[in-house]
């Protein structure tokens, strides 16, 4: 852990001085603008290509097999995916409470699954940067599974942030059938001690 965390900060230590390299190299007014524009183009294009996805509202549920400690109920995960021009709004209602097991995932996760369906279904040569998430709004629940209240337990969200992706693409599919690869098998294998 002690060697990861090293290893962020040089990587941060790094990033900063060469953005300040070129700062004072072309100024920071012009790199600012340079970032700025940057962003500008990357919400274009995503705007552009969410326009291209048939305006409707597309559902989806997906389930998690349990949340470890009540193993006899399953946990939805509900996605409401409104696609209006160049908008689209990601709607987790209908996602199960909070649970007791470690599935909960925070608020970032869930827009994060979100926002990786769609790039998904965008275009790979859009920048990924800020840009391409502004025209996407995700609501989840405070208390759910996807955005719990503090304290809850959250160790083992990837697994719940994955099916929570795939469902995202699950209701994309029936937008943009061509666009929407093949669901991963919704979780990853691992073990933990």
């Amino acid at each position: 852990v002690l060697g990861e965390l090293a290893a962020q900060v040089s990587a941060v230590s790094v990033g900063r001085e060469r953005l300040q390299a070129v700062c004072r190299q072309y100024g920071t007014e012009i790199v600012l603008a340079y970032m700025d524009h940057r962003l500008d183009y990357a919400e274009r294009r995503t705007r552009a290509r969410i326009a291209a996805i048939p305006d409707g509202v597309y559902s989806f549920t997906d389930y998690m097999d349990n949340d470890g400690i009540d193993l006899d109920r399953r946990v939805a995960i509900s996605i409401t995916v409104t696609i209006a021009g160049d908008t689209a709004i990601v709607d987790y209602g209908g996602t199960s409470p909070q649970v007791e097991g470690p599935i909960n995932a925070p608020l970032s996760g869930a827009q994060a699954s979100a926002y990786f369906a769609f790039r998904c279904v965008t275009d790979p040569t859009i920048p990924n940067n800020h840009g391409c998430y502004r025209p996407i709004t995700v609501i989840v629940a405070v208390g759910s599974l996807l955005n719990p209240r503090p304290g809850a337990p959250v160790a083992i969200r990837a697994h719940t942030l994955k099916r929570a992706a795939d469902a995202v693409l699950g209701a994309l599919v029936q937008a943009v059938p061509e666009r929407v690869p093949a669901a991963p098998a919704g979780s990853i294998s691992c073990v933990s001690f």
